[in-house]
């Protein structure tokens, strides 16, 4: 059965002709072949990439941008961008990469983040201290009243006074 105005076409069947035209005979849909079908993760790579502060949606679309990385990726690759002031975060397909050319990249989605200019750090309790370790490189954060380290050796700033002020003995006095 081919498609009418009132009957979609069954599966599998020849698709008709545009309603209106005649002359054009019906284009055979084939399926695709089940040796076709593989998983991403194995014929293509999926990438992060941490974007410098400052970096635009236009510059996503520059082979400059992708020069020095191109030699990693591959046609048909998937790279997560994500800017490193938190500003936006991006998904770009590899159109073309090959080596001794211009990259080819298309930018699929770009999203703008909420400003996280309202830090956490900046609005820690009196009775909690953040404190810095130069030589591991890590945060650490104390609980005033007896000097108890209730975060230990965090590597991120932001992410130690978020979990300071859900410990449970912080928590609750906050409530």
């Amino acid at each position: 059965m081919t498609e009418t105005k009132d009957k979609p076409a069954a599966p599998g069947a020849p698709a008709a002709a545009p309603l209106g035209n005649s002359e054009d005979k019906p284009r055979e849909v084939k399926p695709a072949p089940v040796s076709a079908l593989h998983l991403f993760e194995h014929s293509n790579m999926t990438w992060t990439l941490d974007a410098p502060a400052g970096t635009r949606r236009e510059d996503l679309s520059d082979w400059v941008f992708w020069s020095a990385i191109a030699l990693k990726l591959r046609s048909y690759d998937i790279v997560q961008v994500r800017s490193t002031d938190g500003r936006w975060w991006a998904e770009v397909l590899v159109v073309e990469a090959e080596k001794g050319y211009r990259p080819v990249v298309r930018v699929l989605r770009f999203e703008e983040l909420p400003d996280r200019s309202s830090r956490a750090y900046d609005a820690i309790p009196p009775e909690l201290e953040l404190v810095f370790d130069p030589a591991a490189n890590t945060y650490d954060v104390i609980r005033r009243r007896d000097g108890v380290k209730i975060i230990r050796g965090h590597p991120d700033k932001r992410r130690a006074v978020i979990e300071a002020l859900e410990h449970p003995s912080v928590a609750k006095t906050l409530r």
